[in-house]
């Protein structure tokens, strides 16, 4: 009844990591940026893709602001925003795993929704 998007594979080890393909020959790998900041400041992590269709390879960024994170292509253009749905009922939570996604036109959804995945993983939010 569906297709299957992404498979993922975590890694573990001295640096965590998560891998994701697709049929169509598209892979990335996920990891986080390690260095020393400031306490509350972001984080960041790197998105590395690769595609059988030829030997190029794209970079891309998550960087973590507190709830809200957003993705950008190696030359840091916006691609996309997540965030925790917020409830205009006061009080109401609708948990860590439900998201709103905001993603630029000409980017593709099902590879930012797969970054998205990846992610949740590595922080085991999903």
């Amino acid at each position: 009844y569906g297709e299957v998007l992404f498979e993922f594979q975590q890694k573990f080890g001295l640096f965590k990591s998560c891998e994701g393909y697709n049929s169509t020959g598209t892979r990335f790998r996920l990891r986080k940026n390690f260095k020393i900041s400031p306490r509350g400041s972001s984080s960041s992590y790197k998105v590395v893709m690769e595609s059988n269709k030829d030997d190029r390879q794209s970079c891309y960024k998550i960087l973590n602001h507190a709830s809200v994170f957003t993705i950008e292509d190696g030359s840091g253009r916006f691609m996309a925003e997540v965030k925790k749905k917020r409830s205009n009922v006061n009080g109401l939570d609708f948990g860590e795993d439900v998201l709103t996604m905001v993603v630029e036109p000409q980017v593709d959804h099902s590879f930012i929704m797969g970054i998205v995945i990846a992610y949740g993983l590595l922080k085991s939010n999903l």
